[in-house]
């Protein structure tokens, strides 16, 4: 697996702080009346628990991008995700913990944090990448392509303060270019473990009636299903790896991994093709 940018909207997150407000929220009994007696979404975990960590563990461990298509796997090594979002979304603190649940302990691999500015990698806009830049490639073999785009997005934000009039139509201009070349498009929901009603118990996430109206306003913003939204929570705001956070962070990976593997056999015809390619111009040299 690979990441090959993070990218963030030039809008800054809304000047008003929330510090305070999700402090006091924190204080606050939890309200039980949030929490559903069934799950608004069914999880692919069969049991919510160590061995269940254990199965998704092996299956993140042991992937290898479209394996049941017997494409060679120095074809395509790894899959690559590109994380869009607004500064402090949770981009770096995501990356951080996969490589913490991957590692199995605290990892700080990407700086995190809160800023002004981006933290992570981001765009220069003032000189953007053309085809005359030395590094661009204008025909990129799949290998090199974006194989998933993941929008982070900052639960503890109502939508429509996150997503201004200025974002939304930069989302929905990159999400034409996506959709034109087939590019699949999930949405991380950070921070989602703050809200009172969870108060640091993941489990809960998905039978929490705010993270499921949160859930739905995100994806009606973005014009994508409810299902492709992932609640996540994040190391950023706990000290350990708790079973639960491992286990919500595979099954989001995992999500991530399959949507790849849609993208890359919708164009497997094209991959073997570059395989007989390169197959005949090495026949050719011997």
């Amino acid at each position: 697996m690979a990441t090959t940018a993070q990218e963030v909207y030039p809008d800054k997150e809304p000047s008003t702080s929330t510090s305070d407000k999700k402090e006091d929220e924190q204080k606050q009994p939890p309200d039980q009346s949030d929490i559903a007696s069934e799950p608004w979404h069914e999880l692919d975990v069969s049991e919510w628990n160590e061995k269940g960590m254990e199965r998704l563990l092996k299956e993140v461990e042991g992937y290898t991008p479209i394996k049941q298509n017997d494409i060679p796997s120095e074809k395509i090594p790894n899959v690559n995700f590109l994380l869009m979002g607004r500064i402090s979304s949770g981009k770096s603190s995501f990356v951080n913990t996969v490589d913490s649940v991957l590692k199995g302990r605290l990892s700080i691999r990407s700086r995190a944090g809160c800023s002004g500015s981006s933290l992570t990698k981001s765009f220069n806009q003032s000189t953007p990448i053309t085809k005359d830049c030395i590094k661009f490639r204008k025909d990129p073999n799949m290998a090199d392509r974006v194989h998933c785009v993941l929008f982070v997005i900052d639960g503890s934000i109502p939508p429509e303060i996150t997503m201004s009039q200025n974002v939304e139509k930069q989302i929905k201009e990159f999400q034409e270019m996506m959709n034109r070349k087939k590019i699949p498009q999930l949405i991380l929901l950070t921070k989602m473990d703050i809200l009172s009603t969870i108060k640091g118990d993941v489990s809960k996430l998905i039978r929490s009636k705010s993270v499921q109206e949160m859930r739905e306003k995100v994806a009606m913003s973005l014009g994508l299903p409810p299902y492709t939204v992932l609640p996540m929570q994040n190391i950023a705001n706990s000290r350990t790896v708790s079973t639960d956070l491992k286990i919500l962070t595979l099954y989001n990976l995992c999500q991530a991994l399959h949507a790849a593997d849609d993208y890359l056999e919708n164009f497997e015809d094209e991959i073997m093709a570059d395989i007989y390619k390169g197959a005949q111009v090495k026949s050719n040299r011997d």
